[in-house]
């Protein structure tokens, strides 16, 4: 018999008080996330503004997979390429999908360039 697992939705944007089981009621902090419980079979889609050196959402995947959650991938708004954050975890076989990619910036030119 296959079960069918929870999807939780995390989003800065998001509340703690919702209860996170859809885009439109996320949850607003990580911290939050380690109040709920995981159970195996289900599904954790992580939402982030900036991705940067890929600690909080490594952290995060470990969360899930220590539960036995199956963390399905990471939406972010803003990926700073130069930092290879999204790198590392796409190395370790985690879904990124960024909005915008930032190759560069320079503060001399105040340019920013984007993949």
């Amino acid at each position: 018999m296959k079960t069918r697992g929870t999807w939780y939705y995390i989003d800065p944007e998001g509340s703690d008080a919702n209860d996170g089981f859809s885009p439109d009621t996320p949850l607003r902090t990580f911290q939050k996330i380690r109040e709920i419980v995981l159970r195996p079979g289900d599904r954790v889609l992580l939402i982030d503004d900036f991705l940067a050196n890929g600690k909080a959402l490594m952290g995060l995947s470990q969360l899930v997979k220590d539960a036995g959650a199956a963390l399905v991938g990471a939406g972010v708004v803003i990926e700073k390429g130069f930092q290879k954050g999204g790198d590392r975890l796409r190395e370790q076989g985690i879904r990124v999908e960024s909005l915008a990619i930032v190759d560069s910036m320079d503060e001399e030119t105040q340019t920013i360039v984007f993949r």
